[in-house]
Formats: C-alpha cells, sequence, structure tokens
C-alpha cells in the first residue's frame, strides 16, 4: 500500500486477487508450518528446564588434615613466599611438591 499526497491509501495494481478472495497457504503447508511451530516452542520449553547443578566433593571428602614437622629454615622460606604473594597457599605448594616428588620416584600419576 502506498500513501500519496491526497491524504487517502492506494493500493497497487497486482497487490491483490481481482475475484476479492483471500489468500492463505495451502491446507498441507499450513500443517507444516503449525508442526515446525510446535517443535520450536517444544524445544524452547525443555531448553528452559534448569538442569541440576553438579555439586563439588566437600573439602573434607577430598582432603586430610596431616600434622607434621617443617625444618624451620624450610618453614621461613615459605611464610616469605606467601608474604611475597609468590605462591598461592602453603598447602598448594605442598601438594604440587609432594605430587611432583611422588611422580618423579615412585611412578606416581601426578597432574599440576
Amino acid at each position: 500500500m502506498k500513501k500519496k499526497g491526497t491524504g487517502r491509501l492506494q493500493i497497487r495494481k497486482g497487490s491483490y486477487p481481482k475475484d476479492g478472495r483471500v489468500i492463505t497457504p495451502p491446507p498441507d503447508d499450513a500443517a507444516r508450518m503449525e508442526q515446525q511451530v510446535k517443535a520450536y516452542r517444544e524445544k524452547r520449553r525443555q531448553e528452559a528446564v534448569p538442569q541440576p547443578l553438579k555439586r563439588k566433593p566437600k573439602f573434607g571428602d577430598s582432603h586430610t588434615r596431616v600434622t607434621t614437622y617443617l625444618r624451620s629454615d624450610l618453614l621461613s622460606k615459605v611464610r616469605e613466599l606467601k608474604k611475597e604473594n609468590l605462591i598461592n597457599s602453603i598447602t598448594n605448594l605442598l601438594d604440587e611438591a609432594v605430587g611432583y616428588y611422588l611422580s618423579k620416584h615412585f611412578d606416581f600419576p601426578y597432574r599440576p
């Protein structure tokens, strides 16, 4: 449809059927389109269902407290490194050191 300067709407020739009937898609196309819409809505509904969150194991389930003695010079160096933020934590340092040692000397599968 095109608006002319007279304020009236003008319909271009050939933009509507001459016999006045309403154009609708063939029934099979309408049914196929409806099926596609239903399938799309079902897919979106399934995607919207929240998946259960996987919980990390509790710290106590994956770690064991160990009380041991460490040489004073080693402990002072470790604390110095921690204070200067050169290591994340003393626990991580010890875990990595023990894992590395076991992998070198006892064929332990170490993954940093």
